[in-house]
């Protein structure tokens, strides 16, 4: 009995010994990647096309190929795989999951847009960075801004060339750099030298795009001026005999008044 009892002892550990031996010499074998095969047809575009490519089922393909020699592709289009004849499903590196047919067709270009206008305006609704060629492409409107004139418009191009416009037209193409222009308010600015032979160094006229501005003394001979001095046909100012530095724009918006000029006795 013990003999049969070793011998059987025997005969598991040599079974559990060449079990582990081939575990652990056994390389695993992947399972072969299903493929398939990814075609291309040009039902209107005249074209070498590609070759067919393998592709691997369950991933998609981005870096497809094109043909170089396309004939008729506007300036303002470029080329495009598409999934179905009719081309209205553009290929855009979907998974594939059986051998594919691609279609060649043409998308409009998107193109950029930057814009150029005044810090002291402020407008309503978006400003699209980008477009699409054959689509008309709403601009942002001006608020109604103090200080300037009510007419104002969006323009690209220079001289001759220049257009403007308040939304991009579906014909327009290229990448746009768009100003806004409009022109600002001038206010006068009276200036009383009271009665004396002198120059005035300050401006007359003054917009908002002037910002501040530091007043000069008034120059005259044999005269050291002191000071300029708020003057107001509103008795009920209470900025009269006031004495007045430097102009901004609020300032002059707000007042209609003569810088008097005063002078050390």
């Amino acid at each position: 009995m013990k003999r049969f009892l070793a011998i059987i002892a025997i005969f598991i550990f040599a079974v559990c010994f060449t079990a582990c031996k081939k575990e652990q010499g056994t390389t695993v074998v992947p399972d072969k990647v299903a493929s398939c095969t990814l075609s291309f047809e040009s039902p209107e575009i005249t074209c070498t096309l590609p070759d067919p490519i393998s592709a691997t089922v369950g991933a998609g393909v981005t870096d497809l190929p094109y043909p170089k020699d396309a004939v008729g592709v506007p300036e303002y289009m470029h080329l495009q795989w598409f999934t179905d004849e009719e081309l209205t499903v553009p290929y855009l590196g979907d998974a594939l999951i059986s051998d594919t047919v691609l279609y060649l067709g043409l998308v409009p270009n998107v193109y950029s847009i930057t814009y150029e206008y005044d810090k002291n305006l402020t407008f309503q609704g978006d400003f699209p960075t980008t477009y699409v060629y054959g689509e008309l492409t709403p601009l942002p409107t001006r608020k109604e801004n103090k200080g300037y004139q009510a007419n104002g418009k969006w323009v690209y191009g220079e001289g001759e060339d220049a257009y403007f416009t308040m939304a991009i037209s579906p014909t327009v193409y290229g990448d746009l750099n768009l100003v806004y222009q409009v022109e600002p308010i001038k206010y006068r600015i009276s200036y009383a030298l009271s009665g004396v032979d002198a120059t005035n160094p300050n401006p007359v006229e003054y917009d908002i795009t002037m910002g501040t501005i530091t007043l000069l003394p008034a120059v005259a001979e044999g005269k050291e001026f002191d000071y300029w001095q708020y003057a107001s046909t509103n008795a009920h100012d209470p900025l009269i005999g006031s004495k007045v530095e430097s102009l901004d724009f609020d300032f002059v918006y707000e007042h209609s008044f003569t810088l008097k000029a005063v002078w050390k006795s």
